[in-house]
C-alpha cells in the first residue's frame, strides 16, 4: 500500500467520526428546545441515515467533514441564544468546547440562560360586530396570560389561537387581528403582550344542497343537522362530510363552500357526491388461539331501495363455530346513528364443553341516547346441545333487552387515554314460550392511561348475573364462562366454570373477570407488556378467582394493537404456559 493512501483513510474516518452533544444548566424543557434547534445536534441523524442507506445499498453522502462540525459548532451559541427566547430568556451565556475522542466529536455546552422577562402589560380585546357574542366572553374568560407571569411564547400563540378559532367558529369567518404584537425591552426584562382582534360581520349558513342521484332527497336530508340561518362553522361542515362518508352510500364526498353566492350573509353549501357499488363481497382469513384458523364471507346490498334499506349476509367457519346470518336494516330519523334490523341466523357452536346447534330470529332497534348508544332488542332462539356422554336436549329463549354503551377515547384504534362501558339487560319468561323464566345482566369496563410518551397501562373487568327459574333448561348461549384470550388468560377458551360430573365445562350463573396490564413501547409501534388476570364463572355470587401472569409482544398495527402473549396459569397444576394471539382495539 503506497504512503500516499495513509492520509486518505485517515481524513475518511475523520470525517466518519460520530458527534456527542452535551448541554447543560438548563431545565429539562429548556434542554430539549435548545437540542432541537441545534445544527450538529443533527448530524447524527444524517449519520443515521447514511448508515441505514448503505445496509440497503443507496449511494449516500455519509463523510462529515471536519471545517462543518467545527462551523456548525461556532454557530451554536446563536441558536442556543435563539432557542430560549421563546421561554423568556434573552441574554443566555453560553460555555462551549469541542473535542475529538477516538472517533467521536464530543460538543459540550454549558448554559446560564440569565434572567427571565415578565410581561408587564397584557391588553387582549375584542371589537366589532361579535364583541359581546357568548362564544367571544368565553374565549376571553379561559385565556391564561396575566400580567407578572414568565414570558412564554406558546401561551401568548396559545391565545392568539383561541381567540381567533373562537370567533371563526361563531361565523365571523372575515375576523382578523387590528394588532397582534409581542413587544420585548431586553434591558429591563419586561416584555408587553397585544391582542386586539376584529369580529368583522357574522356570516350564516344558506341552504345545503347534497348533489346525488341514488336516494331519495327527503332520505339523504336526514344526515343534514345544519339548518339554515346557522351561525357558519366549518366544523360542522367537516362533521356532515365525515358522516356522509361513514354511511356506506358514497365513494367520494367534496364540500363546496359558495361564499361569493352569498345573500345577505347567508353562505350556501353544495355537497358533491360519488356514489359506492351497490354490492361488496367480503372475504376474510385469519387464526386466533381462541378460534384456530378462520374464514369469514360475507356480501352486502348497499341500496334495496331509494329509502336508502340494506341488506347483508356472512358466513363464518372455524375450530368452534359454523355459522350464516343475514340482516335488514332500516335506516330511521337519523339515519347517521339511528336503525331498524332484522336479523336471522343458523349454526353450529361448540360453547363450554356443549356441542350446540342453534337457530335464531330477532329484532333490534339502534339509537342515540342521551350520550350513549343503545339496542332494544327482541330474540327468539331454539338451541340444541349435548356434551360427548349427554343425550341431546331442546330449550328455548325468548326475550327483549337493552343493552348501552358508552367510549370515550382519544384515538379509537390506539388510545393514550380513555375508557368504555357497556351494560345488557335481558329476560324471558315461561309463559312467553321460554324454555324457563330468567333475567340475565351482563356488564363490562376499560380503562386506558398513559403514563409517558411510550407506556400505557389498561385495567379490564367483567361481571355477570343469572336469576333462572330452572337454571339446566337456559341454554348454553345464555349462560357465563371464562377463560381464553380476552378473558383469563393463562387458561383455554371457556374452560373456567362450573362443571357436570363427567368434567365438563357447563357454564356458571356468575363470572367474575379482572385484567391489569402494563405495555411499553419499546422501538417504532412494536413493544412488550406484562399483564395478570383473575376471574372464574361459578353457581356463587362472588366466584373463586383463578389467576394467570405472563409477558407479550406488541404491534400498533393499522386495524389496532396485535398481540402475542405468554400467559401461565398459576392456580391449574397441569399446564406451564398457553400462547394468546389477539387483534383489535383496546376499548
Amino acid at each position: 500500500m503506497g504512503l500516499w493512501v495513509l492520509p486518505a483513510l485517515a481524513a475518511l474516518c475523520l470525517d466518519a467520526a460520530a458527534i456527542e452533544v452535551e448541554i447543560s444548566g438548563l431545565a429539562p424543557e429548556l434542554e430539549e428546545n435548545v437540542r432541537d434547534y441545534l445544527s450538529i445536534a443533527e448530524l447524527n441523524d444524517e449519520e443515521a441515515a447514511a448508515d441505514e442507506a448503505a445496509r440497503e445499498g443507496d449511494e449516500a453522502e455519509n463523510d462529515v467533514p471536519e471545517s462543518r462540525v467545527r462551523r456548525l459548532h461556532a454557530a451554536a451559541s446563536d441558536e442556543i441564544a435563539v432557542a430560549l427566547q421563546p421561554f423568556g430568556y434573552y441574554d443566555p451565556s453560553v460555555e462551549s468546547s469541542l473535542e475529538r475522542s477516538d472517533d467521536t466529536w464530543v460538543a459540550r455546552y454549558r448554559v446560564n440562560p440569565g434572567r427571565r422577562t415578565f410581561l408587564t402589560e397584557v391588553e387582549i380585546r375584542v371589537v366589532g360586530e361579535g364583541a359581546d357574542s357568548e362564544p367571544l366572553r368565553s374565549a376571553l374568560a379561559a385565556i391564561r396570560l396575566p400580567e407578572g407571569v414568565a414570558l412564554h411564547h406558546p401561551q401568548y400563540q396559545a391565545a392568539k389561537d383561541m381567540l381567533f378559532d373562537a370567533a371563526y367558529g361563531a361565523g365571523y369567518i372575515d375576523a382578523s387581528y387590528q394588532r397582534a404584537e409581542l413587544r420585548v425591552n431586553r434591558s429591563t426584562r419586561e416584555a408587553s403582550a397585544h391582542l386586539v382582534l376584529d369580529t368583522g360581520p357574522r356570516y350564516y349558513f344558506g341552504d345545503v344542497t347534497i348533489e346525488q342521484d341514488i336516494l331519495n332527497d327527503s332520505f339523504i336530508q336526514r344526515y343534514v343537522t345544519i339548518e339554515r340561518g346557522d351561525p357558519f362553522d366549518t366544523d360542522r361542515l367537516v362533521s356532515l362530510q365525515i358522516t356522509l362518508n361513514d354511511s356506506g352510500y358514497f365513494n367520494d364526498v367534496a364540500v363546496d363552500v359558495e361564499r361569493e353566492e352569498a345573500i345577505e350573509r347567508h353562505i350556501p353549501v353544495v355537497v358533491h357526491t360519488t356514489p359506492r357499488p351497490t354490492q361488496d363481497y367480503t372475504l376474510g382469513l385469519g387464526y386466533g388461539t381462541d378460534t384456530g384458523p378462520r374464514l369469514s364471507i360475507g356480501a352486502e346490498l348497499r341500496r334495496l331501495n331509494r329509502r336508502g334499506h340494506r341488506f347483508n349476509a356472512d358466513m363464518r367457519l372455524s375450530n368452534i363455530e359454523q355459522a350464516v346470518a343475514a340482516e335488514y336494516r332500516i335506516p330511521a330519523r337519523n339515519p347517521a346513528t339511528d336503525f331498524l334490523a332484522l336479523r336471522g341466523s343458523l349454526g353450529n357452536h361448540d360453547i363450554g364443553d356443549w356441542d350446540t346447534r342453534q337457530l335464531a330470529v330477532g329484532a333490534t332497534w339502534h339509537d342515540a341516547w342521551r350520550r350513549v348508544q343503545r339496542r332494544i332488542y327482541v330474540s327468539a332462539e331454539r338451541e340444541e346441545f349435548s356434551t360427548e356422554l349427554t343425550a341431546p336436549m331442546t330449550e328455548d329463549a325468548v326475550y327483549g333487552g337493552i343493552q348501552i354503551t358508552r367510549q370515550d377515547a382519544d384515538d379509537p384504534l390506539y388510545p393514550r387515554r380513555g375508557h368504555s362501558w357497556s351494560a345488557d339487560l335481558r329476560a324471558g319468561a315461561e309463559a312467553l314460550l321460554s324454555s324457563t323464566s330468567f333475567a340475565r345482566l351482563h356488564v363490562t369496563g376499560n380503562f386506558v392511561r398513559s403514563l409517558g410518551a411510550r407506556i400505557r397501562f389498561l385495567l379490564r373487568a367483567e361481571y355477570g348475573a343469572i336469576r333462572a327459574d330452572e337454571f339446566g333448561l337456559l341454554p348454553p348461549s345464555q349462560r357465563f364462562y371464562a377463560g381464553g384470550d380476552r378473558s383469563v388468560r393463562g387458561y383455554g377458551y371457556q374452560d373456567l366454570g362450573p362443571v357436570d360430573v363427567n368434567g365438563h365445562s357447563i357454564g356458571g350463573r356468575y363470572m367474575l373477570v379482572a385484567s391489569a396490564e402494563m405495555e411499553f413501547m419499546i422501538v417504532g409501534d412494536y413493544g412488550a407488556a406484562i399483564f395478570a388476570d383473575v376471574g372464574n364463572a361459578a353457581n356463587d355470587a362472588w366466584p373463586d378467582l383463578q389467576r394467570g401472569v405472563g409477558v407479550g409482544l406488541r404491534w400498533r398495527s393499522p386495524i389496532g394493537v396485535v398481540g402475542v402473549d405468554v400467559a401461565h396459569p398459576l392456580d391449574d397444576p397441569d399446564t406451564d404456559y398457553r400462547l394468546h394471539l389477539s387483534v383489535g382495539a383496546d376499548l
